[in-house]
């Protein structure tokens, strides 16, 4: 049976989406790539066509993972989200927060899952700063005391 062009890529994509989901709610260690795989609707079978290692893909879904926590706080434009403050927000681990869901499993992923998690949160302090920055210049420029 042929797939269409894109097929391989695609199916790749919803792995690692729903492992990022996955992983999120039971943690790195608490899900087997059996596990990860049924979330997207697949057997285990498949999964060394798309990646080379358990950890590629725990690496791959902890980016996505941060990705979507970045896409939505730009998606905020003025100040701080008021979603990102949200106890809901905190304590949904599957599509909430990236940080408080995968913050403690990092602390026992791989050194190269370490690496690529620090770089995203880099990538998501620099994205806070920006915004605390023009808070304080808005602050200023209304005559409120910032410091």
């Amino acid at each position: 049976m042929r797939y269409v062009k894109g097929h391989g890529l695609h199916t790749r994509n919803r792995i690692v989406a729903e492992a990022s989901y996955g992983l999120r709610q039971a943690g790195a260690n608490g899900v087997s790539v059996s596990d990860l795989m049924k979330l997207a609707g697949l057997t285990h079978g498949g999964f060394y066509a798309h990646f080379e290692s358990r950890e590629a893909l725990i690496i791959e879904a902890f980016a996505a993972a941060m990705d979507r926590t970045i896409a939505q706080w730009r998606n905020h434009t003025n100040g701080m989200p008021a979603e990102e403050l949200r106890s809901g927000h905190r304590d949904d681990r599957a599509r909430g927060c990236v940080l408080p869901a995968l913050g403690t499993d990092i602390a026992r992923s791989s050194p190269k899952a370490r690496r690529a998690f620090a770089s995203k949160l880099d990538e998501m302090i620099d994205l806070r700063a920006v915004d605390c920055k023009f808070q304080i210049v808005g602050c200023r420029r209304r005559g409120y005391r910032t410091s």
